[in-house]
């Protein structure tokens, strides 16, 4: 999710330019060591956005803030759609799922922990659950770039297929 957050983040830069006063040189590097800064928490990197974009101002803090919104919309669609996928699981890949999840809304970490931490949880299941798992995935999301081994986080994108 804060992949898409900091998307949603560039492109309304990039589109907010003009409105923000053409995005002065210092904005632009302020956005980007936001985006660069390893050692943020996901709730620090959020929060750190939002205070750029309140500061900017007029249409590129409206335009964040609605994006936001839809982000939030979206991410409760999905979860409803995750929570019914995952209702058919085994209980082993259920308990996966929901410890996935738990580092996933672990606003206290930083993604690197967070990527790293649903790894080392994905690799320490059972070979019969991580291919339940990659299944479900598979079925919900589709194979592909999005889904696949190097696509959103490989084993991470399995915490948004728990939880988002």
């Amino acid at each position: 999710m804060f992949k898409s957050i900091f998307a949603i983040a560039f492109v309304v830069a990039v589109s907010a330019g003009p409105m923000m006063g053409g995005t002065c040189d210092a904005q632009k590097q302020q956005l980007q060591a936001i985006f660069k800064d390893d050692s943020l928490t996901k709730q620090q990197m959020k929060d750190n956005l939002k205070t750029f974009f309140d500061g900017v101002g007029g249409d590129a803090a409206t335009k964040f803030n609605e994006m936001q919104t839809k982000m939030e919309s979206m991410k409760t669609e999905m979860e409803s759609k995750m929570s019914e996928a995952t209702s058919k699981l085994s209980d082993a890949a259920k308990q996966i799922t929901t410890q996935m999840k738990a580092i996933h809304d672990n606003m206290s970490i930083t993604p690197a922990q967070e990527r790293e931490q649903i790894k080392a949880l994905f690799d320490g299941a059972p070979e019969a659950v991580k291919t339940e798992l990659k299944s479900a995935k598979d079925q919900f999301m589709g194979p592909g770039p999005m889904g696949g081994p190097h696509g959103h986080g490989g084993p991470h994108h399995h915490a948004t297929t728990a939880s988002a």
